[in-house]
């Protein structure tokens, strides 16, 4: 069809452009997002881990008792994985105390970082009936926030140094 309609402009389907933005999302971020699958992997990938950690929960009156696997291949359980993840953070933090994979999201800035992917994805990957015009809006609706957040941000550090 490009052949024949050279003017033809291809766009991938409105999903798959925003797995592409999540797959570019900065480093740091892109490392406890990795920090956050190993933390799930390691719990999931051990039927003993596994059921040591559903007992932890039912002694601690946690309201899940079972971590969301994420796999590459269904990109949209990243969303569904952090959201269990961020319910179950204080937990996870108790459970996996000892372990190298939690340390970077222990952290104020961690879980302030694992909060915001947590609803990056929430927003952007998770909504249903998306048409082009609602996933435009919503990514320059949050661009805008952003923009507003950091000029009122640089106005209080700019008065706080003047006066």
């Amino acid at each position: 069809m490009k052949d024949e309609y050279p003017e033809m402009i291809l766009v991938h389907c409105v999903i798959h452009r925003e797995n592409l933005v999540a797959k570019n999302i900065t480093p740091a971020l892109n490392e406890l997002l990795r920090s956050v699958v190993k933390c799930i992997n390691y719990i999931k990938a051990n039927p003993k881990c596994e059921r040591l950690f559903r007992q932890f929960c039912e002694n601690e009156n946690v309201g899940y008792v079972k971590l969301l696997l994420h796999t590459g291949v269904r990109w949209l359980s990243k969303g569904n994985c952090l959201k269990r993840f961020m319910d179950l953070y204080d937990d996870l933090g108790d459970f996996l105390s000892d372990k190298p994979e939690m340390n970077p999201l222990k952290t104020v800035d961690g879980k302030a970082f694992v909060s915001y992917l947590t609803d990056i994805f929430e927003k952007l990957l998770q909504c249903s009936n998306k048409t082009l015009v609602d996933a435009k809006t919503k990514i320059f609706g949050f661009v805008a926030f952003i923009e507003v957040g950091q000029k009122i941000f640089l106005t209080k550090i700019l008065t706080s140094l003047i006066g």
